[in-house]
């Protein structure tokens, strides 16, 4: 609960819950974070096929391109990953993940995000 506050999205999931499912659902990667009682980092993904069909069509189109900054950004190659979130920023100015995710490219702040040792 409190990650989907913090991320402002609706539902966010585990690794192990997206398997179990079969990816019967719509789903994207968000990051590995260091959850509460867990000793390594979850692979989490936030579900978005309940939101309205035209918002999730305009998710789909840029897929390929979050997909790819969200690798830069595990990489450590933030020009790039910024570049690419700046573009779906423009296709998408409600996506609250790439919002997050642009503000990291240039902040990256200290909190429960642990992709980055230094974060």
């Amino acid at each position: 609960q409190d990650l989907t506050r913090f991320f402002n999205n609706d539902i966010i999931v585990d690794e192990v819950t997206v398997r179990k499912c079969r990816l019967d659902y719509k789903v994207r990667f968000i990051g590995n974070l260091s959850l509460r009682g867990k000793q390594e980092p979850e692979k989490l993904f936030e579900v978005y096929d309940h939101l309205p069909e035209e918002q999730q069509q305009v998710m789909n189109s840029y897929l390929d391109d979050y997909n790819q900054a969200v690798w830069y950004y595990d990489n450590h190659m933030l020009p790039e990953a910024k570049e690419l979130f700046e573009k779906i920023i423009e296709l998408n100015p409600d996506d609250n993940t790439v919002k997050y995710l642009l503000f990291c490219t240039s902040a990256r702040p200290k909190h429960l995000y642990n992709r980055i040792t230094d974060c």
